[in-house]
């Protein structure tokens, strides 16, 4: 059976009059194919429950990475240079993380 791999998702503020949506670089999407993989893009869900069912569906997770994650989660200060934090992301790719190991 093919491995569905879930990609872990930002939410992306593009224009003022569109609303926010969720997703990551193609890139990722093709080199979970390549690798013989169904992709699978995990949005950066509050709701617990909703992303451990997602979660318990999947075989494999791909953390891909992107903004700079809030200092506030390993106890430090924000910095001048800290980038756009994406607070839901954070939640849930930490979370997921927390299951996965």
């Amino acid at each position: 059976m093919t491995p569905l791999i879930g990609i872990s998702c930002g939410t992306f503020h593009d224009r003022d009059w569109c609303p926010p949506s969720y997703g990551h670089r193609k890139t990722y999407v093709d080199a979970v194919l390549r690798a013989g993989g169904v992709p699978l893009l995990i949005p950066p869900l509050l709701d617990a429950t909703a992303l451990r069912t997602i979660y318990d569906r999947l075989d494999g997770l791909l953390l891909a990475g992107g903004g700079d994650i809030s200092p506030n989660h390993y106890g430090d200060q924000p910095h001048e240079r800290l980038g756009v934090i994406d607070l839901p992301r954070d939640m849930a790719e930490l979370r997921l993380a927390r299951w996965a190991t």
